[in-house]
């Protein structure tokens, strides 16, 4: 009987905010005061740990959005007194509700994102990537490991800034506190207006572009260069070698995450006593989001050519902004054992 009453409930809750014009019902979010927990019965929103605050009859939230668009959420106050609440989100006086009000469930319009979608790929796809390195730089010495590990971890604050902010516009903060009461502090985090969030993320991608600069121009050991140039471009080189009616074949997808455009070519490492089929082995402009593939053949110059077991595949890529410029070369993971395809 609860159930069928909920779902109801829910149903009723989407066709008003339909009706109303509202930004896409989201899903429900209840909050469980005395555990200090909060549960959300969709994908599109959450709650994390700790996020869920109480002093003395004061309840405070963050319901954080993980879709880019607009939405509401409805947020459910179970196990509060019977008494009338002041209601703040994101720090604005929201209105005056009763106990029964906020049980029942408050609609809460969350924003979509003001990022640029170009520029939160290339963020997110450095989000895993430069943290590690630059802690792993942190214990070799050396004038230029300390310098590339230095630059990687102002690179990895520019990230965190860039997609933090951005999370934080798509959320809401959320304060009930009994009418006539003084407000205490609740501070979970820092959140900017939308004009400051979108620029906080434009400002991280030209960071990492000076730093890209930075190290082409000023780290003078080349594997190391060109480790900290790769390392702050998010590109992706992958390669399948397999075996096709007898012959060596080799794909190649170059898969471009940085917020810029890129251009180079393909290195094959030939076998000796192999020749390859390949055309279009430059690329040019290729813009964030999109690949570059290419095919190839092997063909045997001697009769007696052994089917290789190692087709090295690299790509030569620049990166380029206003009077920024870098370079770099991605080396594919070499195929030991080819497969062979009927």
């Amino acid at each position: 009987m609860k159930l069928r009453i909920s779902i109801a409930f829910s149903a009723i809750i989407l066709l008003c905010l339909l009706g109303m014009g509202i930004s896409s019902y989201a899903g429900i979010v209840t909050v469980d005061v005395a555990t200090k927990t909060a549960v959300s019965d969709s994908a599109k929103l959450r709650v994390r740990a700790r996020q869920v605050k109480v002093k003395a009859d004061q309840v405070g939230l963050i319901v954080e959005s993980t879709v880019d668009d607009p939405q509401t959420a409805v947020v459910r106050f179970n196990g509060i007194k019977d008494q009338s609440y002041d209601v703040y989100i994101n720090g604005s006086y929201f209105g005056e509700k009763t106990s029964k009000a906020l049980q029942t469930g408050l609609s809460i319009p969350i924003p979509g994102t003001v990022a640029d979608p170009i520029m939160m790929r290339c963020l997110t796809a450095l989000s895993s990537k430069v943290n590690a390195e630059y802690k792993r730089l942190q214990k070799i010495k050396g004038n230029e490991p300390q310098r590339v590990s230095y630059t990687l971890s102002q690179a990895d604050d520019w990230v965190r800034s860039g997609i933090g902010s951005d999370q934080s516009y798509r959320s809401a903060d959320i304060i009930i506190n009994p009418s006539g009461i003084v407000l205490q502090d609740m501070t979970w985090r820092s959140r900017s207006d939308a004009d400051e969030t979108a620029a906080t993320i434009v400002r991280a991608c030209w960071l990492l572009q000076q730093a890209r600069d930075r190290m082409y121009d000023v780290i003078k050991e080349p594997e190391l260069r060109n480790f900290a140039v790769a390392i702050l471009t998010p590109v992706d080189l992958t390669d399948n070698y397999s075996v096709k009616n007898g012959k060596p074949h080799v794909d190649v997808v170059l898969l471009n995450n940085c917020n810029l455009p890129i251009s180079g070519n393909i290195d094959i490492s030939v076998p000796n006593g192999w020749k390859t089929n390949a055309n279009g082995l430059s690329f040019n402009n290729i813009k964030s989001g999109k690949t570059f593939k290419l095919s190839l053949d092997l063909i045997p110059t001697l009769k007696s050519a052994a089917l290789p077991r190692i087709v090295p595949v690299a790509a030569n890529v620049s990166v380029k902004q206003d009077s920024l410029y870098a370079k770099f070369k991605l080396q594919a993971p070499a195929s030991i054992t080819p497969k062979v395809v009927k």
